[in-house]
């Protein structure tokens, strides 16, 4: 919710034509950065957006406020991702990559995976799951590119796809087809997420605002379309935005615990009523989801997927405090279920029965 109020706020003001303006759109883009690294791969489309904007002025100046402001924006996690790692090339994905002060001796089980196995042998033997998987996602990310340009952009977005006889498909209408079929293609047998399209979004964005200049052009453009699109579009909205927020309902419903960080904040005041902080002060963290976690507890963590990690981790600390975390998801091929019985076994076993552990299962 937050992200898409930036990417609201970023589109809103980035448009605009007073410094103010970009500087605002500066803010709003910095914190989109904030949520999803990935905005990064918008800022090509950006520029073309507001190199064709027609009451620009120049264009650098533009651009160089609207990157100032940003930086401020982000400014505050880069210093806390340098505090953390120790070196200020290093952003918070980097903690899940190298050895640093906040993970130390870091392994990964799931990279030891991938190099045991390639791809080709994976797909072989499990070619019934991957052609289940390419399904579900491919039918997720054609969702998601009918959806692209956002509920209010769409309708606009259609009347440039698909106008009326007499006139003539946006140029950039056919690019954003290949390019949206290409990413379909190739990403549905990978993986799932939102952000894959994101380096079509400004693309969209521009085929949306084509057909919304032939509104302003002629008022009455809504009457003269074909009823077909007419009929087509409020049916197309309704029905998607019914089917997103169904989806979003059922997976609220199907995973009760909650995000990380409503874990996070029981996990906090659960630790607080049992008067457990100074035992856990000194301790080390083991959790799925270090770049959230690392932030807000600052002591030592380590990512531990697999339940081996957790075994592992704690004989080599010893009597220490542990917060133990699992997915709710599959972890290197365990299902979920399973994956939370062998952590919740653990607590029973030495050397984890000796220490005092807080058992937090979430997402």
């Amino acid at each position: 919710l937050c992200s898409r109020r930036f990417s609201f706020g970023f589109a809103f003001w980035f448009c605009g034509n007073r410094p103010w303006h970009l500087a605002l759109g500066g803010l709003c883009l910095g914190g989109l950065y904030l949520f999803r690294q990935e905005t990064a791969i918008l800022l090509p489309g950006l520029i073309l957006l507001r190199f064709m904007a027609p009451t620009r002025g120049v264009l650098w100046r533009e651009l160089l406020l609207v990157a100032v402001f940003g930086f401020v924006a982000v400014f505050p996690w880069l210093y806390r991702s340098w505090d953390l790692t120790g070196d200020p090339l290093y952003n918070a994905a980097s903690l899940l990559f190298h050895d640093t002060d906040a993970f130390p001796n870091w392994t990964s089980s799931r990279t030891q995976a991938i190099l045991e196995m390639s791809s080709w042998e994976f797909v072989s033997n499990n070619w019934g799951d991957v052609l289940q998987k390419t399904a579900k996602n491919g039918f997720r990310f054609t969702r998601d590119l009918l959806l692209l340009p956002g509920i209010f952009l769409l309708p606009f977005f259609w009347l440039a796809i698909w106008p009326k006889r007499s006139e003539t498909r946006f140029p950039l209408t056919a690019p954003f087809l290949l390019m949206a079929l290409t990413l379909l293609v190739v990403l549905s047998p990978l993986e799932y997420a939102p952000r894959f399209l994101a380096p079509i979004a400004p693309l969209a964005i521009l085929v949306a605002a084509s057909g919304l200049m032939r509104v302003a052009e002629n008022k009455t453009q809504w009457l003269q379309v074909s009823p077909r699109v007419l009929g087509l579009l409020p049916v197309l909205v309704v029905g998607l935005a019914l089917a997103t927020y169904a989806g979003s309902l059922w997976q609220r419903s199907a995973e009760p615990q909650g995000t990380a960080m409503v874990a996070l904040k029981d996990l906090d005041r659960g630790v607080a009523e049992d008067g457990m902080w100074p035992l856990l002060l000194g301790g080390v963290l083991l959790t799925d989801a270090p770049t959230l976690y690392a932030w807000v507890w600052d002591r030592p963590a380590i990512w531990a997927p697999v339940p081996e990690d957790v075994q592992a981790t704690a004989e080599r600390y010893g009597r220490t405090g542990v917060i133990l975390t699992c997915a709710a998801g599959h972890g290197d091929g365990l299902q979920a279920d399973d994956l939370r019985q062998a952590y919740l076994s653990l607590v029973d076993q030495p050397p984890l029965d000796q220490c005092p552990t807080v058992l937090r299962v979430n997402r």
